[in-house]
């Protein structure tokens, strides 16, 4: 198991893709949010991660705040506070989109059984 936590670290550190996806230059990196759809494991963060390595000067902490943003679904654990930061507001917004989800189909559905039975 150890072995497998090295390559991925490994792979990791070494992100720099000699492929640049297309939609790199698609996107309006100016907007104040973007949203990329996908299922798990297509390589959003790996993308993201991309993207930031080219643009900007990310430490080690910064990266590990990208790659580990969806635990405990990633395989290890954050290794910084900040970390653990990102990983809970992302819990809050997610709860946040799915009581209002939720909220709204109750209403529509309060709303449909009101009008049947009248």
């Amino acid at each position: 198991m150890e072995a497998f936590f090295r390559t991925h670290s490994y792979l990791i550190e070494h992100t720099n893709a000699p492929v640049r996806r297309q939609l790199m230059d698609e996107i309006n990196w100016d907007d104040r949010m973007i949203g990329i759809k996908g299922t798990r494991g297509v390589g959003k963060t790996t993308f993201l991660l991309q993207y930031a390595k080219e643009h900007f000067d990310i430490d080690k902490r910064e990266e590990d705040m990208i790659v580990k943003h969806m635990w405990p679904l990633t395989i290890r654990p954050p290794k910084y506070a900040e970390s653990y930061v990102i990983v809970c507001i992302d819990k809050y917004a997610a709860m946040l989109e799915i009581g209002v989800h939720l909220g709204r189909k109750m209403k529509t559905k309060a709303q449909s059984i009101k009008r049947t039975a009248r």
